[in-house]
């Protein structure tokens, strides 16, 4: 990766954080929790559960996907799904 699509992706990465500090997006994740429950959609852990996008669209903003589209996830199944390693 290059040094422009370095800064690039680290700029991309930035925005994305402040749109899930959104208000609109907090409302939404709680919304999913009360349809679903507060629980991992994999494992059935209930701690440090996150909403996972199975998709991302272009000028689409995180809290405009439809349910279908959103998973509740632990913190652990989500960073394995993203294939990070648990640090």
């Amino acid at each position: 990766m290059g040094v422009r699509s370095l800064a690039s992706s680290k700029k991309n990465k930035f925005q994305y954080g402040y749109k899930l500090a959104d208000v609109r997006w907090a409302k939404r994740k709680l919304a999913i929790l009360a349809t679903r429950g507060n629980q991992c959609e994999d494992c059935g852990a209930t701690k440090n559960i996150q909403l996972h996008h199975l998709r991302y669209e272009t000028n689409r903003q995180p809290w405009e996907y439809p349910d279908a589209e959103l998973r509740l996830l632990c913190i652990i199944c989500h960073r394995e799904t993203h294939g990070y390693e648990e640090a």
